[in-house]
């Protein structure tokens, strides 16, 4: 079994914003990266669900 992908930690998106700062504003920027996020980790479960599936027909 894979593990789970970690959701991304608000230090991460500060240090990107470091690097490359951005003409949004932080709230909207966080919300809409959290969103993103969640997103791909919702799939992700779908993914490995239907995986499971799979394998537990074999």
């Amino acid at each position: 079994m894979v593990g789970a992908p970690a959701p991304i930690a608000p230090s991460a998106v500060t240090e990107y914003l470091d690097r490359y700062p951005s003409v949004i504003c932080r709230e909207e920027f966080d919300t809409a990266i959290c969103a993103l996020d969640d997103e791909f980790r919702r799939r992700w479960d779908e993914q490995q669900e239907q995986e499971r599936q799979k394998s537990a027909k074999r």
